[in-house]
């Protein structure tokens, strides 16, 4: 994975932004629906940013959809990109969600809360990881691997279970 595109500029989407590009991975499109804080963070990472999903380019390696749970539905419901792979970073929602964006999608769940005021240090973070093919799993697992010393590969039922654990 060098090129990414990231759809969301919270907390999440703010933190693995950064990680990504410390390991030398390229941010090139942030979109994000508040204008102010996504140009705030695609300024940050040196990216171009983008207000409408429908702008985003179809040429990225990933697309990371790091928004709240009711946004991917949202999301999913709008985007459309054939083969390229796609991931949310829900904790609670299942892998099928994003079913009809791509043949290629997948789940990266940094097992953390976030905080725009705390940087965080990626390399102890385990990260859960879910894809729906070999290939997208080993893109997934490759990624994770350069930010986390902790990667994971769980099922969406077992990745609902860890989160619920982890809010309580």
């Amino acid at each position: 994975v060098n090129d990414v595109v990231l759809i969301g500029a919270g907390n999440v989407a703010s933190n693995l932004g950064l990680a990504l590009v410390r390991q030398g991975i390229s941010i090139v499109q942030v979109c994000n629906r508040t204008p102010e804080k996504g140009k705030k963070l695609a300024a940050r990472l040196g990216a171009a940013f983008i207000e409408d999903i429908h702008a985003v380019v179809s040429t990225a390696d990933l697309y990371i959809l790091a928004v709240s749970d009711a946004a991917i539905e949202i999301l999913a419901s709008e985007l459309h990109l054939k083969n390229q792979l796609v991931v949310h970073t829900s904790g609670s929602l299942d892998i099928k969600i994003l079913a009809k964006v791509s043949e290629n999608i997948g789940v990266f769940y940094p097992l953390q809360t976030f905080s725009k005021s705390r940087r965080i240090n990626f390399r102890n973070i385990p990260v859960c990881l879910e894809a729906n093919s070999t290939k997208s799993e080993k893109q997934l697992g490759d990624l994770a691997a350069k930010l986390s010393g902790v990667v994971y590969f769980v099922n969406s039922d077992k990745r609902k279970i860890l989160h619920l654990s982890a809010v309580f």
